[in-house]
C-alpha cells in the first residue's frame, strides 16, 4: 500500500526503525542536504530490495517535491521484470 505521510511521521516511523528510509534525491540536492544514515537508492539497492527484502518491510521514499519518491515508489509496487 503506497500513500504520503508527514515529514514528522516519517522521522518518528525511522527512528523507532518501524520503516527503511531511502533517499532518491539527485546528487545535487543531496550536496545541499542530507540525513546521515539514509542510504540513497542506485539500481544495486533497488534490485536487493525488489529480490530479497521481506515483502512486509516499510519502506519511507524522500525527494524533494514528491515526485521522483512516487516514482519510487511505483517501481517496488509493480516491479520491473527484464527478460
Amino acid at each position: 500500500m503506497d500513500r504520503e505521510i508527514s515529514v514528522r511521521e516519517a522521522h518518528d516511523l525511522w527512528k523507532k526503525g518501524s520503516v527503511k528510509l531511502l533517499d532518491v534525491r539527485g546528487e545535487d540536492e543531496r550536496r545541499i542536504a542530507a540525513i546521515e544514515g539514509v542510504p540513497t537508492i542506485d539500481q544495486a539497492l533497488a534490485d536487493e530490495i525488489v529480490g530479497k527484502w521481506p515483502k512486509d518491510t516499510p519502506i519511507v521514499l524522500h525527494c524533494h517535491h514528491g515526485i521522483r519518491s512516487l516514482d519510487a515508489a511505483s517501481f517496488f509496487i509493480y516491479p520491473v521484470l527484464s527478460p
